[in-house]
Order: C-alpha cells, then structure tokens, then sequence
C-alpha cells in the first residue's frame, strides 16, 4: 500500500466522494475493503482511504452487479463465466 505522497500526480478520491459519487455509504465503502471487494489503492499518512482509476472500475462493476442481485459479488474472485450469465440473465429479464 502506497501513501500520497507518492500518488500526488494521480487523481484520487476520499470514501466520502466515492460514496457521494456511486450513491453508496462510507460504511459499505468501508465493508468492501474489509472483505477484499474493493480495496483502495492508497492511504494517506492518516490512514484514509484513497481510491484511483482502477479502485473506481472495479466498485463500478460491484456496485452494477449488486443493482442487477447477480450473486457473483459474494464470490471471490468473480468468474467471468458467472459475470456473463448475470448479465445475460439481467439483460433478458424484464423491468418493472
């Protein structure tokens, strides 16, 4: 794990903006990291949380899977055979 001083040229969010951004709480955040999900790729000094480019990817996926109840964020590491039948299944299904 890096701190920001090394990162000063990368763009990086605090959980507070990522969880504004993705309409997701600071404690889910938080949860994600503890289990291995989605884990930041930088700490400040303080120990904050740090997320860039990538870290953001991959909640962006989590966070499309959780929306769409696909059970593959409760496996880790996720298949891709397990992400496609998800999103086939959820492209097929209809909206209400």
């Amino acid at each position: 794990m890096t701190t920001t001083s090394q990162h000063t040229a990368r763009m990086e969010l605090t959980v507070g903006q990522v969880a504004e951004s993705f309409g997701v709480t600071v404690r889910t955040l938080h949860h994600y990291d503890a289990v291995g999900l989605v884990v930041p790729s930088a700490r400040t000094h303080a120990g904050y949380r740090l997320y860039g480019y990538d870290d953001l990817a991959r909640l962006a996926t989590v966070v499309t899977y959780r929306d769409s109840a696909c059970p593959s964020t409760r496996s880790r590491p996720c298949s891709t055979a397990t992400a496609r039948r998800c999103s086939t299944s959820s492209a097929s299904a209809p909206r209400s």
